[in-house]
């Protein structure tokens, strides 16, 4: 389905960031012009997500619920529920904790303590929902916001199943992601990338408060939402330092769009050249290292294998001799180095860093 229009404002998109992703001239926010409308497993930060949640559990204070009804929505299995609960339940008591998952990537456990809907979040599922459990005092949204092609309804969802104390927390990919290496890791079925300005914009247009951002990491943020509508606008601290750094990053200026879209396709054809020069001098079997496979990659190389630090254990049939690794799994790059070098053959391996571009051994 082709989309000419913003998913948080409505209003015309503008210009392209790098092929089908636009950017809005009103709120700046960038989403595909061809959103891919299935809810989908994939998801680009959510470790670092779930373990800012884990760690927020302890100090939230849990004293004015009672009872705790807890909704995760668009999970990929039920490790994370089963974290939350048993955390929850450390500070008040199992038989205060009611948690429930909405999500269509796993079946529930015979033996799971959790209530489980097989199905995405939409307006029917919301009706079931809340019709037996009323409402929600801590909505877990995952990476949902990222991939829907409609994030609005998904907000107002959420709002149906809250109540005066309920916090809805979610994981968003922020447009810092266009200026750093880690877009390599993007995945094609990200439809939407947020700023603090069309974050606040979209919370507005469903009557939500954005009441707190906190940074993952250069390329993802955290955000925090509730019921309590403030008509003022007002904009709190931590909110205000990410929105300066978005200042600094030029992200509410035009002319930075079309230098992003001229430097990653400069950057596509230089890597390409780098490994053919490389190939042509022996090393014809280049391997990346990413955080998801291959065909769920919105970047692809021509003749590049793809795999992930699950698949490490493959190197034992490969030869370094004509094998040339370019990891782009940074965050576990040093991890996946040392997993390398304990191959069983005591040969060097190349390794090509992107950031410097530079090639050495190890």
């Amino acid at each position: 389905m082709n989309i000419t229009a913003c998913n948080v404002c409505q209003k015309k998109l503008y210009g392209y960031v790098y092929k089908d992703f636009m950017y809005c001239n009103y709120c700046f926010h960038i989403n595909k012009t061809d959103n891919i409308l299935t809810e989908v497993k994939n998801n680009n930060r959510l470790d670092n997500f779930k373990e800012y949640i884990l760690n927020t559990i302890d100090y939230l204070d849990l004293n004015k619920y009672g009872k705790l009804n807890v909704l995760v929505i668009n999970d990929i299995d039920s490790i994370f529920i089963d974290k939350v609960y048993k955390k929850l339940s450390n500070k008040i008591g199992k038989y205060n904790v009611h948690t429930v998952s909405v999500t269509p990537h796993y079946n529930s456990s015979y033996f799971s303590s959790h209530k489980h809907y097989k199905y995405s979040l939409t307006d029917y599922i919301t009706d079931i929902v809340k019709n037996e459990y009323g409402s929600f005092d801590i909505i877990l949204l995952n990476d949902s916001l990222i991939y829907t092609s409609n994030p609005k309804d998904l907000l107002e969802y959420c709002k149906r199943l809250s109540n005066m104390n309920t916090i809805i927390l979610c994981a968003n990919i922020h447009t810092s992601i266009f200026h750093s290496i880690d877009i390599l890791n993007l995945t094609r079925y990200v439809n939407n990338v947020f700023n603090t300005n069309s974050l606040k914009l979209l919370c507005n247009n469903v009557e939500l408060d954005l009441i707190s951002c906190s940074t993952l990491d250069n390329s993802s943020f955290v955000s925090i939402l509730s019921l309590h509508f403030d008509k003022n606008n007002t904009v709190v601290e931590d909110i205000l330092d990410i929105l300066y750094n978005e200042i600094t990053y030029n992200i509410y200026n035009k002319s930075e769009y079309r230098k992003i879209s001229n430097y990653w396709n400069d950057f596509i054809i230089h890597v390409t050249d780098l490994l053919n020069k490389y190939s042509a001098i022996g090393y014809n079997n280049p391997i990346f290292i990413n955080y998801s496979k291959k065909d769920d990659l919105y970047f692809k190389f021509e003749n590049v294998n793809c795999i992930t630090k699950t698949d490490l254990h493959t190197f034992d049939k490969m030869d370094p001799d004509n094998t040339l690794i370019i990891i782009t799994d940074f965050e576990n790059s040093d991890t996946i180095k040392q997993t390398i070098k304990q191959q069983k053959n005591n040969k060097k391996w190349l390794i090509f860093d992107l950031h410097k571009m530079i090639a050495y051994n190890i």
